[in-house]
């Protein structure tokens, strides 16, 4: 099995930018329908800045033109924000803002949960971690995008595939950082648990300012 994942590994770094580009929906299939620790150890060796970029950059223009699309089918959504502000100008703001936005976002939360998984002696690395998070992150975030454009259940269906995501985050840090499952799950259990008591301590200055 060494020996196989070593083999990827050299094969995965002779590829362009471009082929590994125009591999990535059948890879995405993949992890999606047949997810396994193995199948994330193979897929981390493959990781490039270049190639994760590029699909977060890809993701933000997608995302941007699925949102542009729901405004465009359901304009209420935008009722009441608008605050004398033009609709074209506030749905222009909202695209730009969203291309931005969601690789910011991967990147910043792929971070928080290696912090984590450091302090829990993690022993893979931050770029192996964004790849791999990125090879269902991307089309499950495209996902709960589209199912934005059903109207009738836009309130709860989007958040759907994000269950999902969960248990293929599991794996993917036991991958990464060769963690069983419980300690996978503790990393990412524990940046709520930080959210939250930030939460509680904000709360409680503010009352204690308040008085």
């Amino acid at each position: 099995m060494a020996s196989e994942i070593a083999n990827n590994h050299t094969w995965s770094h002779k590829r362009s930018l471009g082929i590994e580009f125009r591999s990535l929906p059948q890879r995405y299939l993949h992890i999606i329908i047949r997810p396994s620790v193995r199948r994330f150890e193979e897929e981390k060796y493959a990781a490039s800045w270049g190639s994760t970029f590029l699909q977060l950059i890809t993701l933000g223009v997608i995302c941007a033109l699925l949102q542009g699309l729901a405004f465009w089918i359901d304009p209420s959504t935008l009722v009441g924000m608008t605050g004398g502000v033009q609709l074209g100008v506030l749905m222009l703001a909202s695209t730009i803002g969203i291309v931005i936005i969601t690789p910011l976002s991967f990147l910043f939360s792929a971070g928080v949960i290696y912090l984590f998984a450091r302090l829990l002696r993690g022993k893979g690395a931050y770029l192996e971690q964004l790849y791999t998070m990125t090879l269902f992150g991307v089309p499950m975030v495209i996902l709960s995008y589209l199912l934005l454009l059903l109207p009738a259940t836009s309130s709860w269906l989007s958040y759907l595939p994000h269950v999902y995501t969960l248990v293929l985050m599991i794996l993917a840090l036991r991958a990464v950082h060769n963690f069983l499952t419980g300690r996978a799950i503790i990393t990412m259990l524990l940046p709520v648990g930080a959210l939250l008591l930030l939460i509680v301590i904000g709360a409680v200055l503010y009352v204690s300012l308040a008085h």
